[in-house]
């Protein structure tokens, strides 16, 4: 992925200031670059609004030099995550590391959503 201070990153999309309904992504999501900070998601790694009825089936892979925000659906949110699910495996390779089966950090509302991952921290 390269040098970059920041990474957004997900199967849909890096950033969401909308709504995604009904997405799904199965497959592996790896990140290999030198960034500062990684928010990575099976399907958005930063969601702002609105995420409902969609699911993560897939691997996703995080690398951080020094924080990472992984989660099975989205890397970080601040909006709403709704009848939504995630069964895939979350593994995370780094020094700081905010894992979650379906969101590494929230501040905003979940509601109607659940987690079977597999998720691993590798040092």
């Amino acid at each position: 992925m390269g040098d970059a201070e920041h990474l957004y990153f997900g199967q849909v999309a890096g950033c969401n200031d909308n709504t995604i309904t009904r997405a799904n992504s199965e497959g592996t999501i790896k990140n290999t670059g030198n960034v500062t900070t990684a928010y990575v998601g099976g399907i958005i790694g930063l969601n702002n609004e609105w995420i409902s009825t969609s699911s993560n089936k897939g691997t996703i892979i995080a690398n951080s030099i020094k924080n990472i925000y992984e989660g099975g659906i989205a890397g970080k949110s601040r909006g709403k995550v709704i009848n939504s699910y995630s069964k895939g495996k979350v593994n995370i390779e780094g020094t700081t590391a905010v894992i979650g089966g379906i969101i590494g950090e929230n501040s905003g509302n979940v509601t109607n959503t659940y987690s079977i991952d597999n998720i691993q921290k590798e040092c």
